[in-house]
């Protein structure tokens, strides 16, 4: 089959969740597909395509900038045509529309080329992504227009005078949920990687006929070690460092443990700033390591120094990769009490969770794993294990060949 990927930013080279996910899985499909993926350069202001090979896919670059509505929609299809005219894909699998315009489903469902999307985030309901209020307050999506340029602001720190002048985006916001409800509507199929998912997109009256269940899949090395009793209990974040992702509230958490034989290994990168503040916040003899970023294609060998890993994000997330590779190298986790967390602890056996934007919450199950020193074995040897990446293709493949054969 020929497969065409779209979503919003990709780079071999710099990877966040859904890019990894996308790179292993294009990877995995050209092995017998043939495969490419297009996304917008944020940086570029020419209308131009460029295309390149690599890894066994094509990837191709479209190169336009933010405009008006109109404008930007117009220029954006006129370089996804010439796409899709080269690749004449079977099916076009959407995953991201954050700075993208709609009109490249347009172009595909007006050419009779069957769409897919799979719901990486929530950022098609909520311009802030997360559906958390900035207070730390969780958000149903059932909100008015108004009431995201007041959350979407607040998430941007925009006060007074800069807060008055984003006011003449205002119909943006008003329009922003319903252009993406829209979409939803015109997709063929739509790949849920879980169940909260799927309950929040059918809230929007989006038809169940069109949610499939599609879990993603990861294939690792299996963890080599257990914690030993009475060892030094070692905690882990990975993660990009921004406040989104709960890292000030596992350090607090953490810094209240008392008398407990623990240290926390912070994995990631962040603003210049906001580094420093949290190397601050954690002070200069503390238990707590930040190592920076790695390779993330070797996770299972930071996995490997990693008893227990803390997820403590301050969004309803759709899916976690993170958590599936800890599963899959069986670490236990600590995650936050929202959006698919919990559902994928309970689904895998992997570990606790504790309650949302909770510090005292999230200090009670750390300090469970200290006092009860054989739960992390315990929980490591019984997890059920995620999908492997090649068995998430597959199914995918599965939900292809039905959309082509209608």
């Amino acid at each position: 089959m020929r497969l065409t990927h779209v979503t919003n930013y990709f780079s071999p080279r710099r990877l966040g969740g859904t890019e990894f996910y996308l790179r292993d899985l294009l990877r995995e499909q050209s092995k017998e597909h043939k495969a490419s993926v297009a996304f917008r350069r944020r940086e570029s202001s020419d209308r131009d395509l460029r295309s390149f090979e690599e890894n066994g896919y094509f990837v191709h670059c479209l190169n336009f900038s933010k405009s008006p509505s109109k404008a930007f929609g117009e220029a954006g299809r006129a370089l996804f045509e010439r796409v899709l005219d080269r690749d004449k894909p079977d099916i076009v699998h959407f995953h991201s529309f954050m700075e993208l315009p709609y009109s490249l489903l347009d172009a595909a469902n007006e050419r009779g080329i069957p769409s897919v999307f799979t719901v990486h985030d929530f950022s098609i309901l909520c311009p802030s992504v997360s559906l958390v209020k900035p207070q730390g307050v969780l958000c149903s999506g059932h909100v008015k227009g108004f009431e995201c340029f007041q959350c979407h602001t607040g998430h941007q720190g925009l006060l007074g005078l800069e807060k008055a002048k984003r006011l003449s985006h205002l119909s943006a916001y008003l329009s922003y949920q319903r252009e993406g409800l829209e979409a939803l509507q015109k997709f063929d199929v739509i790949l849920c990687p879980s169940e909260f998912a799927a309950r929040k997109l059918a809230e929007f009256r989006v038809p169940t006929e069109k949610l499939v269940p599609a879990p993603f899949g990861r294939t690792l090395n299996p963890r080599l070690r257990f914690k030993s009793v009475g060892g030094v209990l070692r905690f882990g974040f990975i993660g990009e460092l921004v406040e989104e992702k709960g890292i000030e509230l596992l350090l607090k958490a953490f810094q209240s443990l008392k008398g407990v034989d623990a240290e926390l290994d912070v994995y990631g990168n962040g603003e210049q700033a906001y580094e420093e503040h949290l190397v601050s916040l954690a002070g200069k003899r503390s238990p707590i390591n930040f190592l920076g970023s790695f390779d993330r294609t070797y996770i299972d060998r930071v996995f490997e120094r990693i008893d227990v890993l803390v997820i403590p994000t301050l969004k309803q997330e759709t899916a976690s990769l993170l958590l599936l590779e800890a599963i899959a190298c069986n670490v236990p986790v600590i995650a936050s009490n929202a959006g698919c967390l919990p559902e994928l602890v309970k689904k895998h056996n992997a570990g606790l969770v504790f309650e949302f934007n909770d510090v005292e919450s999230l200090a009670e199950k750390m300090l469970e794993f200290a006092e009860e020193p054989h739960l992390t074995e315990q929980l490591s040897r019984g997890m059920a294990p995620p999908l492997t990446l090649e068995a998430h293709a597959r199914a995918l493949e599965e939900v292809y060949k039905s959309l082509a054969k209608r």
